[in-house]
């Protein structure tokens, strides 16, 4: 581990790790229990960073994401929809 700083500049701190291989290499959907597997999800998030976030995450693991702007919106999605989310 070793810093290089500068006064009036900042710091910037730099290290080096050393990690083995994961020992579960098995996919995603195998992992997860058969009821969480090919999830339908709508994502109500008034932060788009967070909206965005959270669809990555899932993204892995549900077969449909929908993204709302809102509260409302999203209940506007729900209303549109023949088939429940």
């Amino acid at each position: 581990m070793w810093v290089d700083s500068e006064i009036g500049k900042g710091s910037q701190f730099h290290f080096t790790v050393q990690l083995g291989l994961a020992c579960d290499k098995r996919k995603n959907d195998e992992m997860l229990p058969e009821h969480f597997r090919n999830l339908r999800v709508l994502i109500a998030a008034e932060n788009p960073e967070l909206g965005l976030i959270l669809e990555n995450i899932l993204g892995k693991f549900c077969t449909e994401i929908k993204q709302a702007s809102s509260i409302y919106d999203a209940l506007e999605k729900i209303k549109e929809r023949s088939e429940p989310i």
